[in-house]
Order: structure tokens, then C-alpha cells, then sequence
């Protein structure tokens, strides 16, 4: 347009200005070194405006990544997209920072769907599928994937369809990811906190009435006597004064004995510093030169196998030891000596370390009964104690991360086995202790 304009008004002008043929040749040269003066100043700024747009839409697309960028870093999550026609899955955001995937690792759905753990998988593709087939609104899920150095992270995936083929079906998903590793290990140690209050609340309970219970006795037995010396004390005659003497004694001591293994009990259920490494072999010989006078007495033979060294507080596996082999000593049968044996065989993660004897026994029915606070299955008068060395023995063995079991028969001895995480193999000879 101005092209023309140009033109037919320039035309005008020459023929109106010139007289002859070379003054209008002189004109027509300088209308085209104009025309092609005005037409660069306008291309110049027509370009000019052109990349000026572009660079302020650049700068404007540049500026909002950024700031989006920071949101998601603020926020812990990432972006992913998942193309249905392609199949082609992009991770961008903090998907590289937080699973040391890069974008092109990860390319196609079913290669995505491999690093999701496999107890997570069936039910992330049921949500998925559930929303693209319009069952709900928005996406979410939470699942673990495996990262690539091998550890599972926790992902809170959401997304929406963005984009429809022309028959209305899902053609391009896009959504953001959550890093919940953090969060679901505090939840995870929040609720073993919460169970463990739950057990020790229930223990507490189960030892106040047994404790109760097993009061009753040796205070009632006090009271009796000292009832009877108080009625009968000027008729009574020395030795019987000394004998109801000796009844109230027994009593107190039987009082004693009982609020030292409770106070013992509760004692060692509270942390003791922070676990260490324990060497179990040299913890288990100190008990046995802590127990070599009965041992001697009783005639018994003790063997020891290699055994392991593993994490935990050193008194507290040290009193369980004693307690165990203590009892594997006075429950014995009277008609032979003591043997007991000390084992260990390392099954996965644990060590299963054993106590076994020849001594009287239990029955089936008793193996997990023994554990309860105040149990005894013999009376004191046969085997004395407070019936609560193997209630700590439990509470230690549950203490580290293990367990306690018995097993037996009446008559043919028992065998006491305490399970631990393993740590280190043990690598000591075996020999014998007696």
C-alpha cells in the first residue's frame, strides 16, 4: 500500500518539477534512494517491535517457570506428564533431585510403572485407571517407587486431563508429585511409639495385679502374727514367741524379695544410655564366673558355643543372661547334674541364641505363661523367688528389637530362646565352661 502511494505520488511531483528528459532521469534516482530509505527505516522498526514482543513474552515464560520452580521447591513436589496416545511419561521440577532419575530414563508408562513397589502397584493403576474413566474427579495417590540409588521414596502423585481427542477421551495428563518419605517415617515412628505406649500400658497393668495379688500373702501372714502376739504375747512361751518371730521374718523378707524384682523390673525397662555394640561371648562368661559358686555347688557342666556380638545396652543383656542361666541352675533335677548348653545360630537378620538344660522341665501349656509377671509354677517352699525373673528377661528381649521363647517337657528340661537383630558374625572358638 505504501508502495503504491508512493509511486503514483512521486510520478506527480517529477512530472510537475521537470522540464526535461534528464532532470526527470535525476529525480526518478533520487525518489528510489528515498523509497528505499523509508521502506528500511520502517522495516527496522517493524522488526524492532517484533523481537521486542518476543523478548518481553520470552522474558515473561522465563520469569513464570522460575517462580514456578520455586513454588514446587517450597512445596517438595515436582511435575510429571503422561501422554496416552504416545504412551511417552516426562518428569520435570525436582523429578531428577528427588529419585536420581533423569527425564529420559523413564520414558514410557510400563517402565514407570516397574520402579512402583510391587505391594503399591495394583492399587496406583486401579486409582488411575478409575479417574480416566470419569469414577472421579481429580487424580491422587500415594505409593512408593524405587529410586535409582535403590531406596524407596514415598509420592503423593495428583494430576488432571488437560487435553481430549475429538471423541472427548483423555489424551494428556499432567499433575504434580510429593515427596512424603519424611513424613510417612514420622508417622511410622509415631505410631510404634503410640503401640509401644499401648503394650507398656497394658504390662503396667498385668503387674500392678499381679504385684497386688502376690502382696496380699506375705502381708496377711504379718498381720496374723502380729495379731496373735499381740492377744497372746505375756502366754506365749519364748520359743513360740520365736517362732511367730521367725513367721513375721519370712514375711518381710517374702515383702522385700517382691518390691526389689518390681523396683529391679521397672529399673530396667527405662533407657540406659544408648545402645552399643555387645559382645555376647564375653558378657555371658562374666555370668558365669558371676555364677561359678553355684556352679560349682550343683556340680553342673556349662558349654558355650561362639556367640555373636550385637547391639544393645550391656547390663540389660548381661541381667537376662544371668536370670536364664541362673534358672537353668536351681531348676534342676535333683537326681543328676546340671548340663546347659549356650547356642547360637544366626537365622537372616537375627541371632537365635539358646539356653538349654537337663533340669525338671515344663509342661506345653506353661511355655508362654512363665513370662507373665508373679508366675511361678512351683511353690516357694520347693524353689524360692519372686516369679518375676523371666517377666524381665521378656521385657529386656522386647527392649532390643527381639524375643524370648521356652519350650520343653516335664521331667527332660527346657530350652530358652532369645532372639536379636545381627549385627556381627561371631568368630570365637567353641569350649567348655565348668
Amino acid at each position: 500500500m505504501f508502495a503504491v502511494a508512493w509511486i503514483v505520488f512521486s510520478d506527480g511531483v517529477v512530472t510537475m518539477l521537470t522540464d526535461s528528459v534528464s532532470q526527470g532521469a535525476m529525480f526518478q534516482t533520487m525518489k528510489g534512494l528515498v523509497f528505499v530509505t523509508l521502506s528500511a527505516v520502517l522495516i527496522y522498526a517493524l522488526v524492532s517491535e517484533v523481537l521486542n514482543r518476543n523478548g518481553q513474552e520470552q522474558f515473561a515464560r522465563v520469569l513464570s517457570e522460575r517462580r514456578l520452580s520455586l513454588v514446587l521447591e517450597a512445596v517438595n513436589d515436582g511435575v510429571w506428564e503422561h501422554d496416552l496416545g504416545t504412551g511417552a511419561v516426562l518428569g520435570a521440577g525436582r523429578w531428577t533431585e528427588l529419585t536420581g532419575y533423569k527425564p529420559e530414563d523413564l520414558v514410557e508408562f510400563d517402565r514407570y510403572l516397574d520402579i512402583i513397589h510391587s505391594d503399591d502397584r495394583a492399587a496406583a493403576v486401579a486409582e488411575y485407571e478409575a479417574y480416566l474413566g470419569g469414577a472421579t474427579p481429580t487424580f491422587e495417590s500415594e505409593y512408593r517407587i524405587r529410586a535409582a540409588n535403590g531406596a524407596w521414596l514415598w509420592l503423593r502423585a495428583r494430576g488432571r486431563v488437560i487435553s481430549r481427542t475429538a471423541d472427548d477421551r483423555p489424551a494428556l495428563v499432567m499433575g504434580t508429585f510429593t515427596d512424603l518419605t519424611a513424613l510417612k517415617s514420622s508417622e511410622e515412628r509415631l505410631a510404634a511409639m503410640v503401640d509401644s505406649l499401648r503394650r507398656s500400658e497394658a504390662e503396667i497393668e498385668r503387674f500392678a495385679h499381679a504385684a497386688a495379688h502376690d502382696l496380699r500373702q506375705p502381708v496377711r501372714q504379718m498381720v496374723s502374727y502380729a495379731q496373735l502376739l499381740a492377744r497372746r504375747g505375756e502366754n506365749l512361751s519364748q520359743g513360740e514367741q520365736a517362732e511367730y518371730a521367725g513367721f513375721l521374718r519370712e514375711g518381710a523378707d517374702r515383702l522385700n524379695l517382691i518390691l526389689d524384682s518390681l523396683l529391679t523390673t521397672f529399673e530396667q525397662r527405662a533407657p540406659v544410655g544408648r545402645f552399643q555394640s555387645v559382645d555376647l561371648d564375653k558378657s555371658v562368661r562374666l555370668v558365669l564366673d558371676k555364677l561359678g559358686g553355684e556352679i560349682a555347688r550343683t556340680s553342673a557342666e556349662v558349654t558355650l558355643d561362639p556367640l555373636p556380638t550385637v547391639s544393645g545396652d550391656p547390663v540389660q543383656l548381661g541381667l537376662m543372661f544371668e536370670h536364664l542361666i541362673g534358672n537353668a541352675l536351681k531348676f534342676r533335677d535333683l537326681n543328676r547334674a546340671p548340663d546347659v548348653h549356650i547356642g547360637a545360630v544366626q537365622d537372616g537378620a537375627v541371632w537365635n541364641i539358646t539356653i538349654s538344660d537337663n533340669g525338671i522341665g515344663l509342661a506345653p501349656g506353661d511355655a508362654e505363661r512363665v513370662f507373665q509377671a508373679f508366675t511361678r509354677l512351683h511353690p516357694p517352699s520347693e524353689f524360692p523367688g519372686s516369679g518375676m525373673g523371666l517377666a524381665l528377661c521378656h521385657s529386656i528381649a522386647r527392649h532390643h528389637g527381639g524375643a524370648i521363647t521356652a519350650a520343653g517337657e516335664v521331667g527332660r528340661g527346657a530350652t530358652f530362646t532369645v532372639t536379636l537383630p545381627a549385627t556381627l558374625p561371631a568368630v570365637r572358638v567353641k569350649d567348655a565352661y565348668s
